[in-house]
C-alpha cells in the first residue's frame, strides 16, 4: 500500500515523502501559483526547510521541479470539455502505433492524469509546451513545474493512481518532447457551450460531456458506493457510447482510470464496465435536438 493511499496524510507529510523519494519540491497555492520566490533554485529535499514552509502554510498544495533537477518529463493530460486530452492522447499513440507507456500515474481533481517519466540522459533539452502534441496534452520540462499527489485545492485531490517505478521516457515520446514547442498548436475546438447531458453543442461534445460528469462521479463516490457508482455510470456511459462521436474504446479507458483511481479492484471495474456497456448500449440516448435556429 503506498503511503499516498491514507486519506488521513496531511500536505507536510506527502512534501515530506516526496522529499524522502529524492524529489526536490516547493509550496504552491490552490491555483498554482507558487509560495516561494526564485522556486527552481530554492525547491528542496531539506525536511527541516519543508516543514518550515508548511508550517506559514500549512494547506499549501506539493509542486515539483520538472526537467533535469528531479529528473524529470511528465505529460500532463487535461480533460475540461470542449478540450478532450485524453482522445489527443489516444489519437497521439494510434498515430505512433504504441500503446500507452506503463509508468507513474497521478489523477488530476479535473479528471486528467500525469504521467511521469524519467528525463533523458541523452538527445537534447525537452522544455515545456502546451498543446502542441495535440489539444490538451502539455509537457512540463526544463523550467517547468507539476502539482504532486497528496496535493488538495478546492477542486479535489491530486490522487496517485499507479505507485510504481517511474519509467525511462520512451525514445518516440521523447523526440516529440523536443520538437513540440516548435510544432504549430493545433485549432482550438468548438465553443459553443455545453451542459450536462442535455446540453447543446454538437453530438461529440454532449457525449464527451456525460462521459467526464459520470467518470468524476466514479473518483468522488463516498465509501461503500464506489462498486454501485461504477455499475450505474458505466450502463449510463454505455448509452452514450457513438461509432463517431465517443467510440467504446475511449469511453473504456476513461472510466477504467476513474474505476482505478477510486482503489476499485481491476477484475471488479473491468467486469462492471463491459457488463454496464452491453446494457447501456441497447438504450441509447442521443443529443437532444437544436431548437430556435
Amino acid at each position: 500500500m503506498s503511503p499516498f493511499d491514507n486519506p488521513l496524510m496531511t500536505p507536510l507529510e506527502a512534501a515530506l515523502e516526496h522529499a524522502r523519494r529524492g524529489f526536490f519540491v516547493f509550496p504552491v497555492g490552490p491555483d498554482k501559483h507558487p509560495y516561494v520566490k526564485d522556486w527552481g533554485n530554492v525547491a528542496t529535499r531539506d525536511e527541516r526547510q519543508i516543514a518550515d514552509w508548511w508550517r506559514r502554510w500549512p494547506e499549501a498544495m506539493i509542486a515539483l521541479p520538472t526537467g533535469l533537477l528531479n529528473g524529470l518529463v511528465v505529460i500532463d493530460i487535461d480533460v475540461k470539455p470542449p478540450i478532450d486530452g485524453e482522445g489527443s492522447f489516444n489519437d497521439l499513440l494510434v498515430r505512433c502505433g504504441v500503446g500507452e507507456p506503463e509508468t507513474f500515474m497521478v489523477g488530476t481533481p479535473s479528471g486528467g492524469r500525469h504521467l511521469w517519466f524519467a528525463y533523458p540522459d541523452i538527445g537534447g533539452q525537452i522544455r515545456n509546451s502546451a498543446s502542441r502534441l495535440g489539444l490538451g496534452i502539455d509537457v512540463r520540462g526544463e523550467g517547468g513545474n507539476i502539482t504532486a499527489p497528496g496535493s488538495r485545492n478546492h477542486r479535489g485531490l491530486y490522487e496517485l493512481i499507479h505507485d510504481r517505478p517511474i519509467a525511462p521516457c520512451p525514445e518516440w515520446l521523447a523526440t516529440l518532447c523536443r520538437f513540440a514547442p516548435d510544432l504549430k498548436p493545433p485549432p482550438e475546438p468548438a465553443t459553443e457551450p455545453t451542459t450536462n447531458h442535455g446540453g447543446r453543442g454538437d453530438g461529440r461534445q454532449w457525449r464527451l460531456a456525460g462521459l467526464v460528469d459520470e467518470c468524476a462521479g466514479v473518483r468522488d463516490a463516498p465509501q461503500g458506493t464506489a462498486h454501485s457508482t461504477l455499475v450505474s455510470a458505466a450502463y449510463r456511459i454505455g448509452q452514450l457510447i457513438h461509432d463517431h462521436e465517443l467510440p467504446e474504446s475511449e469511453a473504456g479507458e476513461r472510466l477504467w482510470h476513474a474505476a482505478i483511481s477510486r482503489k476499485i479492484p481491476r477484475k471488479e471495474a473491468s467486469d462492471a464496465i463491459v457488463s454496464g456497456f452491453a446494457l447501456g448500449r441497447r438504450n441509447t440516448r442521443n443529443p437532444p435536438e437544436r431548437t430556435g435556429q
